[in-house]
This record gives C-alpha cells, sequence and structure tokens, in this order.
C-alpha cells in the first residue's frame, strides 16, 4: 500500500502533514519511510516542548492555530479552520484578539 502522506493533529485546531512525494528520487518505500520519520522526530519535539503551539481567539472562539519552533523565527505550518471577518462587518465589529502560547506540557511560552 502506499501512503500519500502522514498528519498528525494536535487538539482539535492544529494538523501538520509529512509528504511522501517531495522526492522524485526516492522509492515509494523509502518516500514513506522518510515520511513517518519526519512525523515521529515532529512528535517528539512536541511532547519535548521544543515547540510552542499558537492558539488565536476572537471573541473567545478559536480562529488560527500554528506551531512555531521554539528556535525558530517563522511559522512552521499554519491553518485557518473557520472563515474571518471580511469588509464592512470587520470594521464595525473589531476584533478582540486573545493569543495562548503554549507547550505540550501545558506551560505558557513567554
Amino acid at each position: 500500500m502506499y501512503v500519500d502522506e502522514v498528519t498528525v493533529e494536535i487538539g482539535e485546531l492544529f494538523h501538520s502533514h509529512f509528504e511522501t512525494c517531495l522526492d522524485d528520487n526516492l522509492t515509494k518505500q523509502e518516500a514513506e519511510e522518510q515520511a513517518i520519520t519526519s512525523a515521529i522526530e515532529f512528535i517528539k519535539d512536541v511532547l519535548e516542548d521544543r515547540v510552542v503551539i499558537e492558539i488565536r481567539y476572537e471573541r473567545k472562539k478559536p480562529v488560527r492555530a500554528s506551531i512555531q519552533y521554539v528556535n525558530d523565527n517563522e511559522d512552521s505550518s499554519v491553518i485557518i479552520p473557520f472563515q474571518e471577518k471580511k469588509g464592512i462587518l470587520k470594521r464595525m465589529f473589531p476584533s478582540k484578539i486573545k493569543v495562548e502560547r503554549l507547550f505540550w506540557s501545558g506551560k505558557e511560552f513567554k
């Protein structure tokens, strides 16, 4: 069986994909093993508090989740699972944004 990707979910808002089709020089088995190894390393990093999970809330409703490695300046992966307000609605009802930045252990990242 050929696997297109390995998907790792963290909670209800965040997931990340580890694809097997990124390197055409690998056999299917090698590509699958590479995706699995990458997913396992990512999970280990999350569990060892090397990754910050950021959740943005707008009016107490989660609107965006992302992750960031502690020693990295850019988001490694982002999803936006809910629709955003647009145009006049955004101007009439400005956002009340709350951001939580936590490690898997529950400690807050500062």
